[in-house]
């Protein structure tokens, strides 16, 4: 007993365990009664439980414990990236931010396609964020490719989302509608944007040009009623361009309020940039400093707005800061921006509004690339389309109900107006329709033409998400399938790539939610084209949800049901799922086209 305790008491191990011996003796009753060997003992006994216990804890909660990952979002992609975004001003909401991401080396090691368009982002549930990748500044497949999403949400403790990639047989899926305020890339008409008589602005290859006059100076174009204000903060980016000759004026407005025409704009004259306000009368032209810009050359051009300050940017660089004086252009709600010139030709792509705060999220660089682990084997069991066993139908789920009338031209073209383009309404023997006994082949002979366009009256609901999709043939990549859901103004565009199909049929489609104030109205072009070439479009369809089911119309056979709401080829049709036997009694017949 005396050899323990002399032990228990000399040893170098044992002496840093028997701190708590003093606080023990001094403290605890009954302690001192104790034989000495139990004391030490005890004492030990709880220096080493306390000393584990905060081991523990340091570990696994501690700065270098390994954060918790989210679950892999897609088994189809094989790599991801995490980004952590830190905030050290304001919480925020729907908040845009940029990511910058080494796509060229991506692409070199075949990771990702090599135009980008398996790009994917998630939050930390796994919740698919829409994204955009940043066109000319520099686009995909560079070492600082800028992509844009939108996170729902960034604490003062910050924020997490991941970046995939990996999937060589993925389509685009960009919306930068669904991540900015506004967007606009001039793919379309100009719907959204008041264009005074003195502002000659129009769609010119792709882009807005107005041309050289002196009636836009004080009236720009502009786009009014954006959901964000001076006094919250936002930012007015864009691709510009000014011809040579003329006063070399590029101008952009950032406060313009067409009550009054009150404004507030900052202006480029050859490599002076200014800026100045009108309030009732033109104050006087502020000289920002050296823009770095010349004639007939794009640039990236940036205004942040928060509260009485006004900053310009070029390609990322800061230019110089002006204030805001006058009280009527401080602290509106109502916000307004504008493009225009004054005595030169302009033009303009890829504008956009979006938040801005006085202290900006900082995001980081992606970091630890992630490789999937694919499964052994892969069994894809209809993904809980559908609820009958056994059963040989693909996608069984239900009802569904094609609102295009007219959707493989039976019946001529009626239901459809052909916009900037001619069109010969084919047989199936040629080109060979893959629905019904036609289809049209569509003629693009201009640039921004917007081919078939199929108009909806009414019957679009909001914040309700509809899914378009139709087959084509072309050569070429330069057109898109796109989806307005509020025609009067042109609000809601969604839209989708329609790739070189290598003359054979392809299915292409768009899922969208429309706003909460759409109208009802809306349109599909089917397709809409950059360029000049011959263009095959048959079996369109718009249903609601947000998966593309197989083609749908009263014609089709099968087990289902497949019936028309009215006249066959003029009203909408409906299909139920029906099963082509079960597997167990060997009675397949061919596949269900409808479900």
């Amino acid at each position: 007993m005396l050899l323990k305790a002399k032990f228990l008491t000399g040893s170098r191990i044992f002496k840093p365990l028997l701190l708590l011996y003093p606080l023990l003796w001094r403290f605890v009753p009954g302690f001192k009664r104790l034989p000495i060997i139990l004391q030490k003992t005890l004492a030990i006994v709880l220096s080493l439980t306390i000393i584990l216990n905060s081991s523990f804890l340091i570990l696994t909660f501690g700065p270098w414990a390994k954060k918790v990952e989210a679950a892999w979002f897609d088994d189809s992609w094989g790599y991801r990236q995490r980004v952590d975004i830190t905030n050290s001003g304001t919480a925020q909401t729907d908040y845009q931010v940029s990511i910058t991401l080494d796509t060229a080396t991506l692409v070199t090691a075949g990771k990702v396609q090599s135009d980008c368009d398996d790009i994917r982002i998630t939050d930390t549930n796994g919740k698919l964020l829409p994204h955009w990748v940043e066109e000319s500044n520099p686009g995909c497949n560079s070492a600082t490719t800028k992509i844009w999403t939108k996170a729902p949400s960034i604490t003062t403790s910050g924020a997490t989302v991941y970046l995939y990639y990996g999937n060589p047989s993925a389509s685009n899926v960009e919306n930068p509608t669904q991540v900015f305020v506004f967007y606009d890339n001039f793919s379309g008409d100009l719907s959204r944007w008041t264009n005074p008589s003195g502002c000659a602005g129009a769609i010119s290859s792709g882009v807005l040009q107005i041309t050289a006059s002196t009636g836009c100076d004080s009236t720009p174009m502009y786009v009014t009623s954006l959901t964000q204000s001076d006094a919250s903060g936002y930012a007015f980016d864009f691709r510009g361009k000014f011809s040579s000759g003329g006063s070399g004026r590029l101008q952009m407005y950032q406060r313009y309020r067409s009550t009054n025409s009150y404004l507030s704009r900052l202006w480029l004259s050859g490599t002076i940039s200014y800026f100045q306000e009108n309030a009732g009368s033109w104050s006087t032209a502020i000289d920002l400093g050296n823009s770095g810009t010349s004639a007939d050359t794009w640039y990236n051009f940036g205004v942040k707005v928060t509260g009485t300050s006004n900053q310009l940017y070029v390609n990322g660089t800061s230019i110089g800061t002006g204030t805001t004086l006058p009280a009527d252009l401080i602290s509106e709600t109502d916000l307004t921006v504008g493009l225009g010139q004054y005595n030169t030709t302009v033009q303009y792509d890829n504008v956009r509004v979006r938040k801005s705060s006085a202290t900006e999220p900082s995001i980081a660089s992606p970091t630890n690339e992630e490789k999937g682990t694919a499964p052994i084997a892969y069994w894809k069991f209809d993904e809980g389309q559908g609820v009958v066993a056994n059963n040989s139908q693909y996608k069984s789920n239900g009802t569904m109900t094609n609102l295009v009338t007219n959707p493989s031209f039976e019946t001529g073209t009626t239901g459809w107006t052909q916009v900037q383009t001619t069109a010969t309404r084919q047989s199936s023997s040629s080109p060979g329709a893959p629905f019904g006994s036609y289809s049209v082949s569509t003629v693009f002979t201009t640039q921004g033409g917007s081919g078939w366009r199929y108009s909806i009256a009414s019957g679009i609901a909001a914040s309700t998400a509809y899914t378009i999709s139709g087959w084509f043939k072309t050569t070429s990549a330069t057109c898109t399938l796109l989806f307005v859901t509020d025609e009067t103004v042109g609000q809601g565009v969604y839209q989708t790539t329609i790739t070189a199909t290598g003359g054979t049929w392809q299915r292409f489609s768009v899922t969208a939610t429309t706003d909460s104030d759409a109208t009802g109205t809306g349109y599909i072009d089917a397709p809409r084209c950059n360029g000049a070439e011959t263009v095959e479009v048959d079996g369109v369809q718009l249903q609601t949800g947000s998966i593309a089911t197989n083609y749908c119309d009263g014609s089709l056979g099968g087990n289902g049901t497949h019936t028309w709401s009215g006249t066959a080829h003029a009203s909408s049709s409906t299909c139920s799922n029906g099963t082509d036997g079960m597997i167990s009694s060997a009675t397949w017949t061919a596949e269900d086209q409808c479900i």
